[in-house]
């Protein structure tokens, strides 16, 4: 789940239809799209909610990949992590030039692999949404600040493009939302105190852990010495 509380879009619509006075019913699905935009633009990862493992199955070397994906977290097999990256002749237990690994890629709508039939088991991102399929956003102000800024910056693109308004408050309009959207992204990325103890743990290293991949990395958030006889 996500990091922060969540609220829907549609506060945000509210807040918008508030902030500017507007009393155009049906602007709000317009609105809707822009701030699924704005998310975008911001792309903070505590905006995401982490699913799975869910299983894909495989037939002749590809599945289909979930419709939510924003980003691949691992892809396994029998609990064993996938490498990413296939060549033309990526064939395990095949007649190609060499035998590999378990790997994989994604075309989206499907992940290819370098066996031909089987199942994989995906962790991934994904944007979270409420019960009409609207996004659900973290409940925190320099983001649905963010948002608005960003509905409001849309809307004088038009009056721009017909010169009914100054370019120089077109472009304060844009500076806006480019500093709120600024203001966002540190926010949502801003590690708290365990955070950064990991983030040290994961720094301060004499030995780095280059099989860190295998395990998941799992003791990379511990001390060097805790883990030393954990790093092969």
């Amino acid at each position: 789940m996500s990091l922060y509380p969540t609220i829907s879009a549609k506060a945000i619509i509210a807040k918008a239809y508030a902030d500017l006075n507007v009393q155009e019913s049906q602007r709000w699905e317009v609105w809707m799209e822009w701030i699924s935009e704005a998310l975008e633009h911001i792309g903070a990862f505590t905006q995401y909610v982490t699913k799975g493992p869910i299983t894909i199955p495989i037939s002749n070397y590809r599945g289909n990949v979930p419709c939510d994906l924003v980003n691949v977290l691992s892809v396994t097999k029998e609990n064993y992590p996938l490498r990413y990256g296939l060549s033309p002749y990526d064939r395990v237990g095949g007649s190609g030039l060499h035998k590999s690994l378990y790997g994989y890629t994604i075309e989206y709508p499907y992940i290819t692999v370098n066996f031909k039939d089987g199942e994989v088991k995906m962790l991934y991102h994904a944007v979270p949404t409420d019960e009409e399929g609207y996004p659900l956003i973290p409940d925190r102000i320099s983001l649905k600040e963010a948002c608005v800024r960003y509905i409001i910056y849309k809307e004088a693109l038009p009056d721009m493009r017909n010169g009914t308004i100054d370019l120089r408050l077109y472009n304060k309009l844009e500076y806006d939302w480019q500093r709120y959207a600024g203001q966002a992204r540190g926010d949502l990325n801003m590690p708290n105190q365990d955070k950064m103890e990991s983030i040290k743990n994961s720094w301060l290293r004499l030995i780095p852990n280059i099989h860190g991949h295998d395990s998941f990395y799992a003791t990379d958030n511990l001390s060097e010495r805790s883990t030393s006889k954990y790093i092969l």
